[in-house]
């Protein structure tokens, strides 16, 4: 018996920007090209109900991502990573705190995607600015 094909979502490019929306018509992913390579800059995914979960940013455009966003549910920026060593997974987050503003750092110094040690931000580090990539249906 083979199994039946699951039902496809819909690939909508313009532009720079990539979106895939699955079969209930939900956005789930946008991804945008910003230099024209033809290689991703940003990957966005999102939540179910629409907002924004997780970014996968590469800032400086040189083909390797640098930058790791992580959202709540409600699509409030919680947590953002970057990498110190240039290397392909985060070692350093910056953990954001209700107020919006970093409140502790995480390092993950012996590289093993584990924080090895943190640090009190006092609430007095603004929070690195969110993605500026938003979903729009067009």
């Amino acid at each position: 018996m083979t199994p039946s094909p699951s039902p496809a979502g819909i690939l909508h490019q313009k532009g720079p920007y990539q979106a895939y929306y699955g079969p209930d018509g939900k956005i789930e992913r946008l991804l945008q090209d910003v230099d024209g390579d033809g290689r991703a800059d940003a990957v966005i995914l999102y939540w179910p109900n629409g907002k924004i979960r997780a970014g996968e940013i590469d800032s400086d455009r040189d083909g390797t991502v640098d930058r790791w966003e992580y959202y709540s549910t409600d699509g409030v920026l919680q947590k953002v990573g970057t990498s110190r060593t240039k290397g392909p997974r985060p070692d350093q987050w910056d953990i954001i705190g209700g107020n919006g503003r970093v409140v502790r750092q995480e390092f993950d110094d012996d590289g093993d995607g584990v924080p090895d040690r943190s640090q009190s931000a006092a609430g007095e580090t603004p929070s690195p600015a969110p993605t500026s990539l938003e979903s729009s249906r067009k």
